[in-house]
């Protein structure tokens, strides 16, 4: 850190004929990096021209980025009264004001550089922070929509608006200004999918759909360009979601499944423990099986009821890590379509949860887990919840990429299937974008 007593040098006329002259050079200094050299060739100038305001600004702009606030606050501010002309340096006033929480003089700084030059898009995103920071959060709101109208391509102050809006619960109007925002991003492999997401929300639809196309050209068999372009092109709607679209997005998503869904406040593990609970079979006493099991949320709810447990999973990634737990006597990595099938099996329990949601038609799955079930079995799942008043009565492919089902549908199946009255509970199945996606835990019993 620079000293506050260094020595200052002094300035020699030959060197240096005008303080224009010094300054540009201890500004090249400056921007070189050279901040020690900076700092003494600042220093000299203002011994040798004690009058002058503009080393002492950038004096105190080094020292700010060096750590020395202290010194830099009082270099700024004695700059400013001897030239309270620039709008740059009161904001930068303001920030170093900021960095003691001096919110009060830091509200004044910015304002008084929005006076000087209300365009400057910075200090009105700085001044919602420091609104945010006292607890004004309209004025905060009012500073950042300034910000969008003065420069609607710059991403900033769309993101400060829709966290001001989350906290505040007004999820349309966070949703909004965050999808503005990921807009204003470059396009990369990695923002992809957040940018298609993001255009379908602000009704850009062709947008999305063009984007996808190019992904498609750039990568023709990529399976979840191809998913998602029937997601929001609204043709060719598969029944169901490919393997190779589940097996890829699994397996990239398997490192932060556990993390990401606790952090969503995913609540489907604890529900199945709720309902094992009322029913309260005798431990060790059920062959079970948990299709889709992922990364074995459910599996330490299922381990002390069954003597059995065998988990499905179409994802390598995430069955090593259910594995790590340690809670399954088998594990299978299969579509759980084909493993059923193929499997003679018959079980006491089967548990598919946040696995429909992957597929359209249910009937050809029902079918089969009716068929592996033991009469007096139980089958528990979860679906994602059809508004049925939207007109559709069985299931919809949603631009997420997940189907939702009707609960008149699902009852008709389990009908048809050999169930006893089913009870369908509706849930919060987790947060998304600060919203609950309402969805459906289903219990049903098969007929004796």
């Amino acid at each position: 850190m620079p000293s506050n007593t260094a020595v200052a040098p002094e300035i020699s006329p030959v060197m240096y004929p005008s303080l224009d002259e010094a300054m540009k050079s201890a500004m090249q200094l400056h921007v070189d990096g050279k901040h020690a050299d900076a700092e003494q060739r600042y220093r000299a100038i203002i011994a040798a021209r004690p009058d002058a305001a503009e080393p002492r600004y950038y004096l105190g702009f080094l020292l700010q980025q060096s750590g020395d606030i202290v010194e830099a606050t009082a270099l700024i501010a004695e700059s400013i009264r001897l030239d309270a002309t620039r709008a740059e340096w009161h904001f930068n006033f303001g920030i170093v004001l900021v960095k003691q929480q001096k919110y009060a003089d830091a509200i004044a700084a910015f304002q008084q550089a929005l006076t000087l030059n209300p365009r400057n898009y910075y200090c009105w995103t700085n001044l919602g922070s420091v609104f945010e920071k006292t607890a004004e959060p309209a004025k905060a709101e009012q500073c950042y929509l300034s910000a969008t109208q003065l420069n609607p391509a710059c991403a900033d102050a769309y993101y400060l608006l829709s966290v001001l809006y989350l906290g505040q619960e007004r999820f349309e109007e966070a949703n909004y200004f965050n999808f503005c925002g990921l807009t204003t991003e470059p396009v990369e492999p990695a923002s992809r999918i957040r940018l298609i997401h993001a255009y379908h929300g602000l009704g850009r639809t062709q947008e999305a759909v063009v984007l996808l196309q190019n992904w498609l050209k750039d990568e023709p068999d990529n399976p979840t360009a191809a998913h998602l372009l029937a997601t929001h092109a609204l043709h060719q709607i598969p029944e169901r979601c490919s393997d190779r679209y589940l097996e890829t997005t699994f397996d990239e998503f398997a490192p932060s499944f556990d993390s990401t869904l606790e952090r969503l406040k995913y609540s489907i593990p604890q529900r199945v423990r709720s309902e094992l609970a009322l029913l309260n079979f005798p431990a060790n006493s059920k062959r079970s099986l948990d299709l889709g099991c992922g990364t074995g949320l459910n599996g330490a709810s299922l381990k002390p009821v069954s003597s059995t447990l065998v988990g499905v999973d179409i994802s390598q990634g995430m069955l090593s890590l259910a594995r790590e737990k340690n809670l399954y006597g088998r594990l299978h990595q299969s579509e759980i379509s084909d493993f059923l099938e193929q499997s003679k099996d018959q079980y006491d329990l089967i548990l598919c949860t946040d696995t429909f949601v992957y597929f359209g038609g249910l009937e050809p799955v029902f079918s089969l887990i009716s068929r592996s079930l033991q009469a007096d079995g139980w089958f528990f799942f979860s679906t994602e919840k059809l508004d049925e008043t939207s007109g559709a009565k069985t299931y919809q492919l949603n631009t997420s990429g997940r189907y939702s089902h009707g609960q008149s549908y699902l009852a008709c199946l389990l009908n048809k299937y050999g169930f006893d009255t089913p009870e369908f509970h509706d849930v919060a199945i987790r947060m998304e974008s600060g919203r609950p996606i309402t969805g459906q835990f289903v219990k049903a019993k098969k007929k004796t």
